[in-house]
């Protein structure tokens, strides 16, 4: 079933400046987000309150009303890009992959993107996450770089 037959909502859980307009929603997302980042504190909600108020939003998707995935995404200007528009995380409950849920939450990002000035979306996908590589090569990503990161302890 696609997306567009099911019963999907998309919901920016915070406005513009970064305050949270659906705390509920919010903890909510906290179970589905830990499927990606499981190393999350344990105080998520001040922890994504932090977040959002450095730059990221969250734009969640409900099925018949349950929380099932998620997009953490910032819009910003960069030296290389200009206006580039980021996305930190992208997750979708295990229980709810293949239905086009993450297809749906791209093609928002898309076009927020867009509206924002951006030329390209962008997201980082770990070496090691290869159904998370086949998503986006059908979602028509392409690999542009590598990461790198060095420990500072």
């Amino acid at each position: 079933m696609s997306a567009q037959a099911m019963e999907l909502q998309l919901i920016d859980i915070c406005d513009e400046h970064g305050e949270v307009l659906q705390p509920a929603l919010l903890v909510q997302a906290e179970a589905v987000h830990r499927q990606l980042r499981t190393r999350i504190p344990q105080d998520y909600v001040p922890k994504l309150k932090r977040v959002f108020h450095a730059g990221a939003r969250m734009t969640v998707a409900l099925k018949d009303g349950k929380l099932v995935a998620l997009a953490v995404w910032r819009h910003f200007e960069d030296t290389h890009d200009g206006f580039k528009f980021y996305v930190d995380d992208l997750v979708t409950d295990e229980a709810h992959r293949g239905q086009g849920i993450g297809s749906a939450l791209i093609a928002l990002l898309c076009d927020k993107a867009k509206a924002g000035g951006a030329a390209h979306l962008v997201l980082d996908v770990g070496v090691q996450r290869h159904e998370t590589q086949r998503f986006c090569f059908r979602e028509r990503f392409s690999i542009i770089s590598h990461s790198f990161k060095k420990p500072l302890s």
